[in-house]
């Protein structure tokens, strides 16, 4: 029995967003997906179940008043303070609804009085003064620099778009759920504005201080090629990263590891052997970055050009490799205080061959590079970053080296 009762109430759960909103609007309707979504935006009143009706200037203050608050609590919309008690000359002071009409009318200026100081409670607003409305509550926002002509413009053209016969009827009285599907597609408007600023602030050197990290190797550090297999090596890695100018930057970035190398040279027929060999390894990079000035999926790519000194040196021989680097660098925000990164280049030697390393010269490196960095502090982060280099020989051969490298830095 306990367990037909517990199906039944995880059946009703499951079912419930499908018909907890009332409403006289049908579910084929365009405006009832924005019924739905206002749920989530706290809202929601009681009327949504006459939602075709007129909307009176009661309707939109006590709808405006708690869209306010939502956009308030949401971090949308720069608050005002609390204005003196003003008395209204068609509103008794124990009316309900006294403290939506103050909020919009005496707080945050989003609607008027008559000249009598009547709200005029009972009146239909036309669609001309809804959005002239809504475009002063744009106006509030933290993230929007535009005027307030171009605020009633964005209000008609985006958010209003949809009304019947995708006209824009100025002297029309808005219904109710025209009301809330505007207020839905505003909200959208603002969040896509703030996490379009939240990924330049990420991505755009010109918003950045000098900017320093360091780290060490850590973990299981594997590298496999047609000839080798290393098992160890230790390191660390630091950099420096200075932006010049709007959305570009110089990143300075040094490598230096010592790690123990075990070589496996093929023999035929009697199997593999095995020789242990130190090798050490110095990289240096200079890398000018700068973005694309476009958006791809929340993020932001940049070009990257630069030199690269690679300097490898084992108690056989020493290789070097100078060239030039070129790449790309996409950047973008995974969740609050998280920062993806994800950077792939090409080095070309142009000079600088000293010796060989024990399967030949190198002719090429490919470096790719996966980071993720989380900010401790507004000018502190740490990043656990995995990073490779495919080094091209002239004998045709391929050694990867692979690290995983815990770091940690600061803007200065």
């Amino acid at each position: 029995m306990k367990r037909i009762i517990f199906a039944v109430i995880i059946g009703i759960f499951l079912t419930l967003p499908s018909w907890a909103l009332k409403t006289d609007i049908p579910k084929d309707h365009w405006a009832y997906k924005s019924l739905n979504q206002a749920a989530s935006f706290e809202i929601t009143c009681p009327w949504f179940e006459n939602a075709a009706k007129e909307a009176t200037r009661l309707n939109i203050a006590e709808i405006f008043s708690k869209y306010i608050k939502y956009l308030d609590k949401s971090g949308l919309i720069n608050p005002k303070p609390a204005a003196i008690d003003e008395e209204y000359a068609d509103i008794p002071e124990d009316s309900p609804y006294l403290g939506s009409i103050k909020r919009v009318v005496s707080q945050y200026k989003i609607m008027q009085t008559s000249s009598g100081n009547e709200f005029n409670i009972d009146l239909n607003m036309p669609i001309g003064q809804f959005a002239i409305s809504l475009s002063k509550i744009l106006s509030l926002s933290k993230d929007l620099n535009i005027d307030r002509a171009e605020l009633v413009r964005i209000t008609k053209r985006q958010f209003m778009s949809n009304f019947p016969d995708s006209a824009y009827k100025r002297n029309n009285s808005i219904k109710r759920y025209e009301v809330v599907a505007a207020l839905v597609k505003a909200v959208e408007y603002l969040k896509e504005k703030k996490q379009a600023l939240k990924t330049e602030e990420i991505v755009a050197p010109s918003n950045l201080k000098d900017n320093i990290s360091f780290g060490g190797m850590m973990g299981h550090i594997y590298e496999k090629s047609s000839s080798t297999s290393s098992l160890s090596m230790f390191g660390g890695k630091m950099a420096y990263e200075h932006p010049f100018a709007k959305d570009s930057a110089v990143e300075v970035a040094g490598l230096g590891c010592t790690y123990d190398l075990q070589s496996i040279t093929p023999m035929f027929p009697a199997g593999v052997k095995t020789q242990t060999v130190k090798e050490s390894m110095l990289d240096a990079q200079v890398s000018y970055k700068n973005a694309i000035p476009f958006y791809v999926g929340g993020g932001k790519l940049s070009s990257l050009v630069g030199v690269r000194s690679f300097w490898l040196a084992n108690e056989a021989a020493k290789s070097s490799l100078l060239g030039l680097r070129g790449g790309l660098e996409y950047l973008t925000k995974i969740q609050e205080k998280l920062d993806g990164k994800i950077r792939l280049g090409v080095t070309a030697k142009i000079l600088g061959e000293q010796g060989s390393s024990i399967i030949g010269e190198p002719s090429s490196v490919v470096d790719y590079e996966l980071g993720l960095a989380y900010s401790i502090l507004p000018d502190a982060f740490l990043s656990l970053n995995y990073a490779g280099d495919a080094l091209v020989f002239s004998r045709s051969f391929v050694r990867y080296f692979n690290t995983l490298t815990l770091k940690s830095g600061w803007k200065i």
